[in-house]
């Protein structure tokens, strides 16, 4: 299935039936390395909060550049980027760590 085809796409809120389906002590990130980068702080505080009661290993940038740095060294395997930061908007980060995770020649 093609990212950005109709098909691949879902709707929000989710069907009712998928809610009460939904079982959040099926979750686990079993000690995954989880990055949050937001300038919201208690939506990032929130998040964090969340992902470590599923058991991520989890830490907290509130800046672009803050997050950039903290991702060369905490090398997450999942990160929640805010797009519209402040400074370095989510995308600039983005291309960021893509560029430092990627091998070089």
């Amino acid at each position: 299935m093609a990212v950005g085809s109709a098909s691949a796409c879902r709707s929000w809120p989710p069907p009712k039936e998928a809610l009460t389906s939904a079982r959040l002590d099926t979750i686990h990130l079993a000690d995954r390395r989880v990055l949050v980068m937001d300038d919201n702080h208690d939506a990032a505080d929130s998040l964090g909060m969340l992902l470590t009661m599923l058991g991520g290993d989890v830490r907290i940038a509130y800046s672009g550049a803050d997050g950039v740095a903290m991702a060369a060294v905490h090398r997450p395997s999942l990160v929640f980027l805010d797009i519209g930061m402040a400074g370095l908007s989510g995308y600039e980060v983005a291309a960021g760590c893509a560029r430092r995770s990627r091998p070089r020649p």
